[in-house]
């Protein structure tokens, strides 16, 4: 029981310093605090299920690429269209 904790500790620690490294990443390239990579992964998950395997009936692994196809371009336009005007604006 207690190897079980400690192991899970140790998964959460991993996860919550992988997500302090992308706002780092984020900072230092771009001197803009972006919380949104929360809202592009819950909105990759809905994409993935409800949409291409749910609704679509895609199997999981073209279910899985379109998913990252998608929120690629979605990523790339959101960088175009919202970052591009706040690094403009200092």
């Amino acid at each position: 029981m207690l190897g079980q904790v400690i192991v899970s500790g140790l998964a959460m620690g991993c996860i919550y310093a992988l997500i302090a490294l992308g706002y780092a990443y984020v900072w230092n390239t771009m001197a803009i605090v972006n919380f949104a990579a929360g809202e592009f992964l819950t909105f990759a998950a809905y994409v993935f299920v409800a949409s291409f395997t749910m609704s679509m009936g895609f199997p999981f692994w073209l279910s899985a690429i379109l998913t990252c196809a998608f929120m690629a371009v979605l990523g790339a336009l959101f960088s175009m269209l919202v970052f591009a005007r706040l690094q403009k604006q200092k």
